[in-house]
């Protein structure tokens, strides 16, 4: 919120250390900001940005399963803890899966009848990064192109659409703030979390994140889906690793610091794959059961644990509310202060200000 202040001019003062965050959310607070008047309070951007995220995610989800069931992987990814809290909030979470969610969709609708698509998905991939830094490693997309042997003109038009977007705001931090866009704080912490140990997050506090969310079982569920597209859409699959394996590599094996909101995509991804159907792709011939398949009942058993898993989060949300309530009321007892103007200060006197 304080980067969409800026944005607008009500807080000029801020230091050039503090733009470090990723603009495009910023962005979109700062005009309800100029049309509300509220400084403190962000409602409708909010709201907008996490409901485009659950349509984005049903949206694909439906597309490997069927309607009902990609209605249920959006109430099970709205149920989670980490969703709840951090959805509700003005951060780029939330709103990066979806965006995410909607630059795989187009890549797998890829369309070569429509000339300049390469350049949308370009275009997509950028915003992609300017609403969360992390993603930076979608310009490798282009690459994946080259080693694909994609046309040049595709190749082209993917860099053309990526410069498009992100080279205004590189040359906007290169000119007004003089660093090296490439280097902001981000991207330095990757490096050196790979080159060394700037902190005490690891693979196992990731997986620990994960399993908070998301049962064991309906990981291991998740398998299946994997191995599904496996057998029969390994285009689909080898797209959807280069979208989500750098990030999983990121979060689990390289970075010091973690959150649970940064795995966001990738539980979305994991209800994603406990989605897609496994009524007659997995398994092949097993033991007939009353003249039906083993593999018949994969679905029922699926749905059954995405529905578990949304109950048992279900029951923890009179107690978080009680805690966001507190964390309101404290809220606003910190932001109700007024403001005078100070006077009578000499010109060998000693002002003394903390935060």
């Amino acid at each position: 919120v304080y980067m969409a202040l800026n944005f607008i001019g009500h807080w000029d003062w801020m230091l050039s250390d503090y733009n470090f965050r990723s603009p495009l959310v910023p962005g979109f607070l700062s005009f309800e900001i100029l049309v509300t008047g509220e400084q403190y309070e962000i409602y409708w951007t909010s709201l907008v940005l996490y409901t485009s995220a659950l349509w984005q995610i049903q949206h694909l989800c439906e597309r490997f399963s069927d309607k009902y069931r990609s209605i249920l992987c959006i109430v099970v990814f709205a149920l989670l803890p980490v969703t709840r809290f951090w959805g509700q909030m003005a951060m780029t979470d939330v709103a990066v899966t979806g965006m995410l969610f909607f630059l795989l969709h187009l890549m797998l609708n890829k369309n070569e009848k429509f000339r300049y698509y390469s350049l949308f998905i370009g275009v997509t991939a950028a915003a992609v990064f300017l609403t969360k830094y992390t993603f930076i490693y979608l310009f490798g997309i282009g690459f994946w192109y080259i080693i694909r042997g994609e046309k040049i003109q595709n190749i082209k038009q993917f860099f053309i659409g990526w410069f498009l977007i992100s080279l205004p705001w590189y040359l906007h931090q290169y000119f007004v703030y003089a660093r090296n866009a490439l280097l902001i704080h981000q991207t330095e912490f990757v490096v050196n979390s790979a080159t060394g140990t700037v902190g005490s997050h690891t693979w196992v506090d990731f997986l620990d994140d994960i399993t908070h969310e998301l049962h064991i079982i309906l990981i291991l569920v998740s398998c299946l889906g994997i191995y599904n597209l496996f057998i029969h859409r390994k285009k689909d699959l080898e797209l959807i690793c280069v979208i989500i394996g750098p990030l999983i590599i990121l979060n689990g094996l390289i970075l010091d610091w973690g959150e649970p909101r940064y795995n966001l995509p990738i539980l979305a991804f994991i209800i994603l794959f406990c989605s897609i159907s496994l009524k007659k792709d997995v398994g092949g011939k097993l033991v007939d059961y009353n003249r039906r398949k083993i593999t018949d009942y994969f679905p029922y058993i699926c749905s059954f644990l995405l529905i578990a898993n949304g109950l048992i989060h279900i029951y923890s949300m009179p107690e978080e509310s009680e805690y966001a309530n507190e964390r309101i009321e404290q809220f606003n007892h910190w932001t109700d202060f007024s403001i005078e103007v100070l006077t009578g200060l000499e010109d060998d006197d000693v002002l003394l200000a903390g935060w």
